[in-house]
C-alpha cells in the first residue's frame, strides 16, 4: 500500500514535469509576428511586476502629484471665499 502512494506521488510529479518541459520548448519555437509592436499603455493583465506598467509609474507619480497640486490650489480659492 505505502510503496502504491508513492508511485502515484513519483508519477504525478514527473507528470507535471513533463508537461512543463514540453509547454517551455513550445513556447520557446514560436516567433512574434515581425510586425508586432507594443502598445503605449498596457491594460490588458494584472500583473504588477510587468515592465510596460513599471515604466509608467514615473508618469503616473507626475500626474498624481499634478493632480494633488490642483487639489490644494481649488482648496485655497473655495476657503479664500
Amino acid at each position: 500500500m505505502f510503496l502504491s502512494n508513492v508511485f502515484l506521488q513519483a508519477g504525478i510529479i514527473f507528470g507535471v514535469l513533463v508537461i512543463f518541459i514540453v509547454t517551455f520548448l513550445l513556447n520557446k519555437r514560436v516567433k512574434p509576428p515581425k510586425d508586432m509592436k507594443l502598445p503605449d499603455k498596457c491594460s490588458f493583465c494584472a500583473s504588477a511586476s510587468c515592465v510596460m506598467k513599471l515604466a509608467d509609474v514615473e508618469k503616473t507619480n507626475a500626474e498624481l502629484k499634478q493632480y494633488l497640486k490642483s487639489c490644494e490650489a481649488e482648496i485655497k480659492t473655495d476657503e479664500k471665499k
